[in-house]
């Protein structure tokens, strides 16, 4: 227990709202993406091609 008072004693005790706001759980911030999926047939044709 002294290690942690010592600290304390030489750095100053640490601003425990200001820890606790820089590692605070946040949201997360995400783009919207939209993806256009094409239709069955064009993988269809592909896999024709590929077999050929």
């Amino acid at each position: 227990m002294v290690g942690p008072l010592e600290l304390a004693g030489l750095h100053g005790v640490p601003d425990l709202k200001a820890l606790r706001d820089q590692y605070a759980t946040r949201e997360a911030q995400c783009p919207d993406v939209e993806v256009q999926m094409p239709p069955v047939a064009v993988y269809r044709e592909l896999l024709e091609q590929e077999a050929a």
